[in-house]
């Protein structure tokens, strides 16, 4: 039987160790000790592993299901394994739940002179002796043109928060940076998680298109050398990397898999060794296996629906169906949630009701929606909508069709899509399965992605505020997803994760305050006040609740289970060697 192992999430551990950062916030009369953001960032060490005489010929090989469109960091929308080989940020998060540095001397704060005493400057330290993986010094510049390429309207990236708040960057010498804000931003540890290198991107009017996103240079273990497109990258050690004798292995090769089924195949087998991203029901297909282990990570991820509120991306113009809030709540009503649990996962997940269901910033009291066919029927039919002979719905000559998109040739989603096209037309509504291969489904606006094209009525896949270090702090993943200001459209330069084009001023204005007030009382109840409205407007439907999923052949060694970056299995993969 092979070792299931399971990381769980110490929520209470958790908001007692957010006290070493109460600095961050004025003291206040009536609260002596101020409620803390941010697990204290407190000096971490990954665990030593002693490198082999001679590094291991054998190339350690990663599988991943669904290929990348891109290897820049900023133009990702989700998790990426393929990128944080070679790209690395100031800071990075530790198992243990805090904050160590990376590229940075020591974390910032305020007992350490790296916050300001009011919380709108920033100091950073480089590391001595730091290279690209070209051999370039790693300088300070590279921090201001960091700043400067994500606040670039011509550079369509996605992850901006935190960065616009910057007034300036000032490098007083090579390794010192100080970041000036316009006003206190309370998760300030969540900037700059990658750093770009200018001399490779400072002289492009724009890197949406540049041979960097393909080929980035970096300063983690390896580098890209080579991508074959639908098959595999290869990366090699990077030279330079700053840790004598590490990365411990020469050679890693991510590769594709096309499924999770065949994924699991090539694991059995020993073509692959790392197996990322699992679903709750391939569990079962690995109890037999001896030689494999499965990691299961508990995160906030869930998988969910999401709807498009916009006639084909025009925030301007409603969406003829979907725009009707009658419609989004029968939807929801007509979800079997259970049935999908049980059918398709083994019985292994729960419903899921928020983003936020539990953690530090949680709201426990937002339940799952029932399953009540009886009720979605009649919202339909206060709506005007009317049954046909064919059983389905129209009005005013509108048929009641909607479309659902995923990554094609994951079995478990294109199954599920057919569960809820059974459960959707039991109610009077069509829904026309429209799956699309990777590269159109998680492009970037510059690369055609249907979601920042708004090319969709219903978007199936998970997300949740688990990656990068989301699962600490949530605002980046809060604000991507639902301020009006991150819908992707001329006037945010394309920028942002509100694919929904979901816009309420309650929302907006309890976002801004989770990350401006320092109490993590007040913290919470703003996002409670947001994910109320949300449950309420419906731009997205909650399916179920989801574990981080691994598995990984007993010959790699290691490797450390890290929740907090649940999505990124290989960010310790320096350390990783096959005995």
């Amino acid at each position: 039987m092979p070792q299931v192992r399971k990381s769980m999430c110490v929520f209470m551990a958790v908001v007692m160790t957010l006290v070493a950062l109460a600095g961050c916030a004025p003291t206040q009369p009536t609260a002596p000790t101020p409620a803390p953001t941010t697990p204290a960032p407190k000096p971490t060490a990954v665990p030593p592993t002693v490198p082999p005489t001679e590094p291991p010929a054998q190339p350690i090989i990663i599988g991943a299901w669904d290929e990348s469109p891109n290897l820049n960091p900023y133009y990702q929308t989700g998790p990426e394994p393929s990128t944080w080989m070679v790209v690395e940020g100031l800071l990075s998060i530790a198992p243990d739940g805090y904050y160590f540095p990376q590229l940075v001397e020591e974390v910032p704060t305020q007992e350490n002179g790296g916050l300001s005493a009011d919380r709108t400057v920033i100091t950073y330290k480089l590391r001595d002796g730091l290279k690209w993986s070209d051999g370039e010094p790693v300088t300070s510049a590279d921090i201001r043109f960091t700043w400067e390429a994500i606040v670039n309207p011509a550079n369509t990236v996605v992850k901006t928060l935190g960065h616009e708040n910057i007034v300036s960057v000032e490098t007083p010498d090579e390794q010192t940076a100080v970041v000036t804000l316009k006003e206190p931003f309370v998760p300030y540890l969540t900037l700059f998680p990658a750093l770009l290198p200018e001399h490779v991107l400072g002289d492009l009017d724009s890197m949406d298109n540049a041979d960097y996103n393909r080929q980035p240079t970096g300063t983690g273990p390896y580098k890209v050398t080579r991508w074959v497109a639908g098959s595999h990258v290869e990366y090699e050690r990077n030279p330079y990397y700053r840790e004598a004798g590490k990365p411990l292995t020469d050679k890693v090769i991510l590769k594709w898999v096309g499924s999770r089924e065949a994924g699991l195949a090539q694991l059995q087998i020993g073509e692959i060794h790392f197996l990322v991203d699992l679903t709750e029901a391939e569990i079962a297909t690995l109890e037999t296996a001896p030689d494999i282990q499965t990691i299961a990570l508990e995160s906030l991820s869930s998988e969910r629906l999401f709807l498009n509120l916009s006639d084909d991306g025009d925030e301007t113009t409603p969406h003829p169906i979907l725009s009707d809030p009658n419609v989004r709540q029968a939807l929801d009503y007509a979800i079997d949630r259970e049935a999908l649990i049980q059918g398709l996962l083994d019985g292994r997940a729960t419903p899921a009701s928020c983003d936020l269901p539990a953690g530090p910033f949680g709201d426990p009291t937002i339940p799952p929606t029932p399953y009540d066919p009886g009720k979605a029927r009649d919202l339909l039919d206060l709506s005007g909508w009317e049954l046909g002979s064919d059983g389905i719905r129209s009005k005013a000559g509108q048929r009641l069709t909607l479309r659902i998109a995923t990554t094609a040739g994951n079995k478990i989603r294109e199954l599920t899509e057919q569960l809820m096209q059974e459960q959707f037309a039991d109610v009077g509504i069509e829904l026309i399965i429209d799956n699309r291969q990777s590269t159109g489904f998680w492009g970037s606006w510059s690369e055609g992605g249907i979601r920042f094209q708004g090319d969709f009525d219903i978007l199936l896949y998970t997300t949740g505020p688990s990656v990068t270090g989301a699962f600490i702090d949530p605002q980046a993943h809060m604000f991507a997803y639902y301020h009006s200001s991150s819908i992707p459209i001329d006037a945010t330069d394309h920028k942002g994760g509100n694919y929904m084009r979901y816009a309420n001023a309650v929302v907006d204005e309890a976002l801004e305050e989770a990350a401006s007030v320092a109490s993590l009382d007040a913290r919470r109840a703003a996002y409670s006040r947001a994910m109320q409205e949300i449950h309420k407007d419906k731009p997205v439907l909650f399916l179920y609740n989801r574990p981080q999923i691994h598995a990984v052949r007993n010959e790699l060694t290691g490797w450390t289970e890290n929740q907090w970056l649940s999505q990124i299995p290989n960010w310790d993969i320096a350390n990783w060697v096959i005995q």
